[in-house]
């Protein structure tokens, strides 16, 4: 065992372990205050009545469907399951791109050639199809933005001027 004998060297030890035991009971009590405002907090959000979604709020949303969706042919419509599909298949393929990235490091820990080489050139095959969906994503959102506002601004016209011109035609 090994014995201090420098006075210096026995008053910094000490004082650096009363700084570290004041520093861990003042993290500690951090700790418990913070735990008692999320256990006061769960207890306001059980208490309380479960958030609901107003009438009005729904009826807006109707409405503004209806404009942007007229129909199920129209073409938003199909923009709109273009764009849903294409996530649907991106998040698949990412699935199947992180396997094969697991099979790459596998094959890479295990020193296998020959596996390695199979699935990096699978990988380089998957890539080609992974490009085009993510273009198409891009593309079908800027599509689907630009023909959402269109609508919006079109409606927000025609209501705008029928108002305008019905008042015109009054004060004629």
């Amino acid at each position: 065992m090994y014995i201090i004998r420098s006075r210096q060297t026995k008053i910094l030890l000490l004082s650096s372990s009363f700084a570290l035991i004041i520093y861990f009971l003042r993290r500690y009590r951090r700790y418990l205050i913070l735990k008692k405002r999320c256990n006061q907090q769960q207890q306001s959000v059980t208490n309380s009545s479960p958030i609901s979604v107003n009438k009005r709020f729904l009826n807006q949303l109707l409405v503004i469907i209806r404009i942007l969706i007229p129909r199920l042919r129209s073409d938003s419509f199909i923009l709109l399951v273009t764009h849903l599909t294409t996530l649907i298949s991106r998040t698949f393929l990412s699935i199947y791109i992180a396997r094969l990235d697991g099979a790459i490091v596998k094959s890479l820990v295990q020193r296998n050639p020959r596996d390695f080489i199979r699935t990096i050139s699978i990988f380089l095959l998957v890539s080609i199809p992974a490009s085009f969906i993510n273009s198409l994503i891009r593309f079908a959102e800027s599509k689907l933005a630009l023909a959402f506002r269109s609508k919006l601004t079109r409606y927000a016209y025609e209501s705008y001027f029928r108002v305008r011109f019905s008042s015109l035609i009054l004060f004629l």
